[in-house]
């Protein structure tokens, strides 16, 4: 038994006079003590006390090492702990960490958060205070919460790019669909808005996503061009011909059949023929109707 060993080294000890009482290698049988221990004896972790010069005094200082490890170590809470005690061991634990400078804290309150925005940037307050409120329930610290506004304010400029881009697309889009009627069919349909949602109807238009927006603006430039034939939409409208301008251009051509347009004679002939063309499909596009006045 380990007892017996240690008993055995001591009145080694006791008859080695002062040497003994020491604790020296060489009046204690400290490799016979380990050979008492059986197995845990053979632990090579031990080999640095057996082996040295003061076995004792080097296994006295491992032990209270070992003991203020334990004192300074962390014991997590029982699997089923209560969630107050959880939050507690939690708490104690951060509150250590901030303590020793190891982690920095959140502010005392949510209205203690200070973000700078770049310049340009409106800042929207309702938005802004809700964060704060979030980030300190959150215990976020000050330098956390800066990045995660750096990243929605990054995440958004991203957006408005890509937003403007699609933007652009969409005009061209409809310019090339439109052709040379852009000008009146555009300013028709921002007519019709306006007759039906107001004058912020653009800005209405706006807020939709571009694809949507355009589509819309396709079906108010429909809706326009028949307010304007019914005069409900009155006054001029830039950008175009009307249908009644360009009724009176081809019923001149058409009047004049001596004319390059019917005469292939005459010089200019493709271009003219090419131009009455192009009059009548506009006049058709515009919803005209042969035969009406």
């Amino acid at each position: 038994m380990p007892e017996e060993g240690l008993n055995a080294g001591n009145q080694g000890g006791d008859q080695g006079g002062a040497g003994g009482q020491a604790g020296s290698a060489g009046s204690f049988d400290w490799k016979g003590f380990r050979s008492t221990l059986g197995d845990m004896g053979k632990e090579k972790s031990l080999d640095a006390i057996f082996n040295s010069e003061n076995p004792g005094t080097n296994l006295v200082k491992g032990y209270v090492d070992a003991q203020k490890l334990v004192g300074s170590s962390i014991r997590m809470p029982a699997k089923d702990a209560k969630p107050e005690d959880r939050k507690k061991f939690t708490d104690d634990i951060v509150g250590k960490l901030r303590a020793e400078g190891l982690m920095e804290g959140a502010p005392e309150s949510a209205e203690k958060y200070e973000f700078k925005f770049p310049q340009g940037v409106e800042m929207n307050e309702p938005l802004v205070n809700s964060f704060r409120s979030i980030a300190h329930k959150l215990g976020l610290p000050q330098s956390q919460a800066n990045s995660l506004v750096d990243w929605y304010l990054q995440t958004q400029h991203e957006a408005d790019i890509q937003n403007g881009k699609a933007m652009v697309e969409a005009r061209e889009s409809l310019k090339k669909e439109w052709g040379p009627l852009f000008g009146r069919k555009h300013e028709l349909a921002r007519r019709a808005a306006s007759h039906f949602i107001g004058n912020d109807a653009e800005n209405v238009f706006a807020d939709l996503p571009v694809e949507a927006g355009k589509r819309i603006v396709q079906a108010f430039a429909a809706i326009g061009e028949k307010l304007a034939e019914h005069e409900i939409i009155s006054g001029e409208i830039p950008g175009g011909q009307s249908l009644e301008e360009i009724r009176r251009k081809i019923a001149t051509i058409q009047k004049d059949k001596s004319g390059p347009a019917f005469d292939s004679s005459k010089p200019g002939h493709a271009e003219a023929k090419k131009e009455l063309q192009s009059l009548i499909d506009l006049f058709t596009r515009l919803g005209g109707k042969w035969g009406e006045k």
